[in-house]
């Protein structure tokens, strides 16, 4: 099976994370874990059918993979050939006139084909049209406030960082953030700080240095305990910090 991510142009990066290629060549049925990041992906399925959780993508369809609170499995078939482009989160509200995205947390759902990317194009062209389509779009610069600041903050503090703490720096009450954020995002600001701390927490714990413990981590991240450390990264990912 074979993987790769490519960056788009500079002027995307801010909304666009990365464009994907998943291919699998071989005659084997692959099992791969998806972890929640907070973005929303287009998906196009050039070859064979693949399982998602409870859904299966299909030859020559779009699909729109709204942001996940929990880990989920995917099933990548013999011949398959998918391409994704992996939106920021708040990037693809951005990007596309689209419904609050917190209508499908957690859901992947076939994307309507006038919304999206032209398949045919992707199929030939691939990234160089999905840089043309997506610079060629007109970005009101209403969406661009205050979100993109706020998911940097959480971001740059690897998720070391309180709802209290957010809204006072932006001066907009608790119900306009959460708003805010389901309609952007897909997730409650809770959810997503919760989603980077636990991503930050499991980077530290894969990359540690001897003699750096369990509870080194889930202090410096802030959880309570080592024990509390666990129960989270078994919610996001379903695998113990032993088998990470």
């Amino acid at each position: 099976m074979q993987y790769k991510e490519i960056l788009p142009v500079p002027a995307l990066r801010q909304f666009i994370d990365c464009y994907w290629v998943l291919k699998n060549n071989d005659k084997e049925t692959y099992r791969n874990r998806i972890l929640p990041d907070g973005c929303v992906d287009i998906i196009f399925n050039f070859g064979e059918s693949c399982k998602v959780e409870n859904h299966t993508l299909q030859h020559s369809n779009t699909y729109l993979v709204g942001a996940m609170t929990s880990y989920q499995i995917s099933y990548i078939s013999p011949n398959a050939d998918l391409i994704g482009i992996r939106f920021k989160p708040f990037g693809f509200n951005c990007l596309h006139n689209f419904c609050s995205l917190h209508e499908i947390t957690d859901a992947t759902i076939e994307f309507d084909r006038k919304l999206a990317p032209d398949f045919l194009k992707v199929s030939k062209f691939s990234y160089a049209y999905l840089n043309e389509y997506f610079s060629a779009k007109n970005i009101s610069r209403e969406n661009l406030s205050p979100l993109p600041r706020i998911i940097n903050d959480i971001q740059n503090k690897s998720g070391r960082v309180g709802v209290e703490e957010l809204i006072d720096q932006c001066c907009i009450t608790a119900r306009q953030l959460e708003r805010i954020f389901k309609k952007e995002v897909g997730l409650t600001p809770k959810k997503f700080i919760s989603i980077i701390r636990n991503k930050s927490a499991m980077r530290e714990l894969q990359q540690r240095s001897p003699g750096t413990t369990l509870l080194h981590i889930a202090l410096k991240y802030g959880y309570y305990d080592h024990s509390h450390l666990c129960k989270e990264i078994k919610k996001f990912s379903g695998q113990t910090p032993s088998v990470l």
